[in-house]
């Protein structure tokens, strides 16, 4: 009795997990479908350390998503990486660009200081 019960479990989560990714890969962005996404204009801080990317999907929602340059590492006299871009964030969908813009410019700190 206790297997079946597991069991049950088991294959509601799995069905779930189905149906979440199947919605949410219909009305939510996510990294993984970049794809999808045509880069509008990219922002920059001063020193060129993160970034601010506006994009439009194809099914002509905006989005900005930011990044955080990551430098190439030291330990033991050699170097693990080249360093790399990293998402901090990634907003919700706008109607148009400028919303997308006067949004991130209102909540991204750095790019607030910019202006």
């Amino acid at each position: 009795m206790r297997d079946e019960f597991f069991t049950l479990i088991s294959t509601v989560a799995n069905l779930f997990a189905k149906l979440y990714r199947k919605v949410f890969q219909k009305f939510v962005p996510n990294s993984s479908s970049d794809q999808e996404w045509r880069e509008l204009k990219t922002i920059e801080d001063n020193k060129a350390k993160r970034c601010v990317v506006f994009s439009v999907g194809a099914h002509h929602c905006y989005r900005f998503e930011e990044y955080l340059w990551l430098a190439p590492w030291e330990e033991d006299g050699e170097y693990l990486d080249e360093g790399y871009w990293t998402s901090t964030q990634i907003s919700g969908l706008y109607g148009t660009a400028d919303e997308a813009e006067a949004d991130a410019r209102s909540t991204i700190s750095w790019l607030k200081a910019q202006e």
